[in-house]
């Protein structure tokens, strides 16, 4: 198993105080373990492998990767004491979001506890497919190297940031700056997903960055004019040797310059530098391909992963889709669509 953010215990207690939620973890005799989070409210309970823009989650091994796997006896018996641990809570909804990092013996058991949950549960299911894009950067030494690894449009728009001979800083948790930085970046973020329609993350996300996280674990990228005016912004989470693209933000001056593609390759160098191995993109719907199409010219390889979903159709059509997002907050309930 490679540790990504997504299952680091800052990240999954970060994200259970952000959306208020209980979390339930069944850990199979340090074998494997799979964590749930839970959220009732007076409409009922939902539950996420981890809730909040995505995050996938599932059976995680604690034992080292494996190419093959053949489920065990005990395997047999402790995950549908899983399903059970589900059936308590009754939920109206439930959703586990497959892991596109996944190895063979977390595949395996995966799969296995899908097939418990949909004999068992008495809902309607649900496979929505999603595609993560990831860029190894293990063979790529120079920086003239990681611009030929890039789609020639690509390297175009980088090459134009770079002549551009704007300022990107590697904000530290230290810099007198850094709440001031990560503040214009949640602001500009807000602004920016409320324009679109889409739902912002929340302001406490950011502000309580600093008590949940070492300052190792993230990245704040900014880029600016000559004159210190803010185009751009980019945070990013480290782990285990992979960064994960979590927050870009681009003003429209910073667009003429194609400040994200800068940041971008600014992080990309920093992975060079430190021997880091992957960036994370994170999923995109197939419907988004402007974006999907964006994220694979920087050299990304594409991983399809699922959302496995099982709801009470019936409840659930009675109810808003608006009503279902404020009642179960960066909760998948269901799609929509």
């Amino acid at each position: 198993m490679r540790l990504n953010h997504y299952y680091s215990a800052d990240y999954l207690s970060h994200i259970r105080n952000i959306t208020e939620s209980d979390m339930i973890s069944f850990n199979s005799e340090d074998s494997w373990e799979i964590n749930l989070f839970v959220k009732k409210t007076s409409k009922g309970v939902a539950i996420n492998s981890v809730p909040f823009y995505g995050s996938h989650g599932g059976i995680k091994s604690l034992s080292p990767s494996f190419d093959s796997y053949n489920l065990s006896q005990k395997d047999r018996e402790q995950i549908p004491k899983v399903a059970d641990l589900v059936f308590q809570h009754n939920p109206i909804s439930l959703t586990i979001i497959e892991n596109p990092f996944q190895d063979e013996k977390e595949k395996i058991l995966n799969q296995y506890l899908f097939k418990i949950l949909d004999k068992k549960v008495k809902l309607t299911f649900q496979q929505t497919k999603r595609i993560g894009y990831i860029k190894s950067v293990t063979n790529i030494k120079t920086n003239e190297d990681l611009l030929m690894s890039y789609h020639s449009k690509t390297r175009n728009c980088v090459k134009k940031w770079l002549k551009s001979e704007k300022l990107v800083e590697n904000v530290s948790i230290t810099n007198s700056n850094f709440d001031h930085h990560l503040d214009w970046l949640w602001r500009n973020h807000y602004i920016g997903i409320s324009k679109k329609g889409g739902i912002p993350k929340p302001q406490l996300f950011f502000t309580s960055l600093k008590e949940s996280y070492d300052p190792h674990r993230f990245q704040l990228l900014i880029a600016k004019e000559q004159s210190g005016e803010i185009i751009a912004g980019l945070l990013n989470f480290i782990t285990n040797k992979t960064i994960e693209y979590w927050t870009p933000v681009v003003t429209t001056q910073g667009q003429k310059y194609n400040a994200i593609y800068g940041l971008i390759h600014s992080s990309m160098l920093y992975m060079i530098r430190e021997k880091l191995e992957f960036f994370n993109f994170g999923g995109t719907w197939p419907s988004q391909e402007s974006l999907a199409r964006f994220k694979k010219r920087f050299g990304s390889e594409e991983k399809e992963y699922s959302y496995y979903t099982w709801y009470n159709k019936d409840f659930l059509s009675k109810i808003d889709n608006d009503l279902i997002l404020n009642e179960w907050p960066f909760y998948y309930i269901k799609n929509f669509d």
